[in-house]
């Protein structure tokens, strides 16, 4: 249904209930043959429809988002790649994913990211001697650390000779 309201006034516009409230003048719906009052006084017609409040929502893929997981991006990462808060993303995770949370969608996502990683060190160690080498220290616990073994005995005869001369003189 339309509703009309004098343009004349300033007007703070409210719906409820098929009814428009117009600073301090209530109007219903007017019939059709008086939708002009007095002297060329142009009337408004105002939806009755309620108006969605707050801002469109920003889209955000989630196949894009999966993808920004994999890669290991942060948080603030993501928002910034989205253009849209912290809070904004953890709601849109709650929604897409079951109640969860940012950090558990991503503790779950970066797996995929993690494997891609470990596949591409395997076949860069085959031509890297340095990736080899650190993959052998990381993963096989190798090291190349020389241990030195001393062998006291000899020092502490040496030391019991020294203080043996002292004694004596």
């Amino acid at each position: 249904m339309i509703m009309h309201i004098q343009e004349k006034k300033q007007v703070c516009q409210y719906v409820k209930s098929k009814v428009v409230i117009s600073g301090d003048r209530l109007a219903r719906s007017i019939p059709q043959e008086n939708r002009l009052k007095g002297k060329g006084e142009r009337l408004k017609q105002v939806d009755t429809e309620p108006r969605k409040m707050g801002r469109p929502r920003k889209p955000i893929d989630k196949t894009e988002f999966e993808k920004l997981c994999a890669l290991q991006c942060t948080l603030e990462e993501v928002c910034g790649w989205f253009g849209i808060t912290d809070v904004t993303l953890n709601t849109w995770c709650k929604e897409n994913y079951e109640g969860r949370t940012f950090s558990e969608v991503f503790a779950e996502k970066r797996v995929a990211g993690k494997i891609s990683l470990r596949r591409n060190m395997i076949q860069l160690a085959s031509k890297n001697a340095t990736m080899a080498i650190f993959l052998a220290k990381n993963w096989l616990g190798m090291s190349d650390n020389v241990e030195v073994k001393a062998d006291t005995s000899l020092m502490q005869s040496l030391l019991e000779v020294v203080k043996g001369n002292e004694v004596q003189s």
